[in-house]
């Protein structure tokens, strides 16, 4: 039997290739990536960032995955450039080993699973106990070149690639279907920030939300694919902007 799941990801910055990323980058899997950091256990934390800076992976990197090359990550530099890397990778296919060879459900089937999706929305979702959580949520930037004219004249500003810029943790509570903010205390902040950026709705409303836009929509059938519970059936959808919440 396969749980079936649809996968929300949510990448908050456009998603493109790194500003400053050149045929002289270093294309890389996600096994690869796990061979080079592995190879590399005597590297300086500061020499490992650096490294994986000019690294662009050609498949996705899976939470699992990241869980081991962040135990093997010599430093904090190097864990944020990893992190970094996997949240880049989000939306690229899976790696051949991530994906099972199974045959491709028939309409019949896939009506099924899609009809067990709403039913988990609309009845196990709204049925979710009150909950304490803990949001974490972290912040990148990038900048392409460009130059701008002043009241001095004009200022050419070179890219920057895509960069950490901060993290927030912040005590939340799912009551009575809505997710409440703690209040009585301030969230805990590391880094430069996230210019106005704020998040909600990851405890049930969000997938709700999404839920409902997708059948406005079309969505269609993309594979199967290897989770750490089980397999996972991927869909993927397309809602027209106008009718997107």
């Amino acid at each position: 039997m396969h749980r079936c799941f649809l996968a929300v990801l949510i990448y908050l910055t456009f998603v493109a290739p790194p500003v400053g990323a050149t045929d002289a980058a270093k294309k890389v899997g996600a096994e690869q990536l796990m061979q080079m950091v592995a190879a590399a256990q005597s590297v300086p934390d500061a020499d490992m960032a650096q490294r994986l800076q000019a690294v662009v992976l050609t498949d996705r990197l899976s939470d699992a995955r990241l869980a081991e090359l962040l135990k093997k990550a010599p430093g904090e530099k190097s864990r944020t450039e990893l992190v970094l890397l996997a949240d880049q990778s989000l939306f690229l296919a899976a790696p051949a080993d991530e994906v099972p060879e199974q045959p491709v459900p028939d309409a019949a089937a896939t009506r099924q699973m899609l009809v067990k999706i709403v039913n988990y929305v609309n009845t196990t979702v709204r049925q979710l106990p009150n909950l304490m959580a803990t949001r974490f949520t972290n912040g990148y930037e990038d900048r392409p070149g460009e130059d701008r004219l002043t009241s001095t004249g004009i200022v050419s500003l070179s890219p920057l690639s895509l960069q950490w810029v901060g993290s927030m943790k912040m005590q939340v509570t799912y009551r009575d279907r809505q997710e409440v903010e703690d209040k009585s205390g301030k969230p805990e902040k590391k880094g430069a920030g996230f210019g106005g950026l704020t998040t909600r709705g990851e405890f049930g409303p969000f997938l709700s939300t999404v839920m409902a836009d997708a059948l406005k929509g079309t969505i269609s059938w993309a594979r199967w694919e290897k989770g750490a519970d089980g397999t996972l059936a991927v869909f993927h959808y397309q809602v027209p902007e106008k009718k997107s919440d």
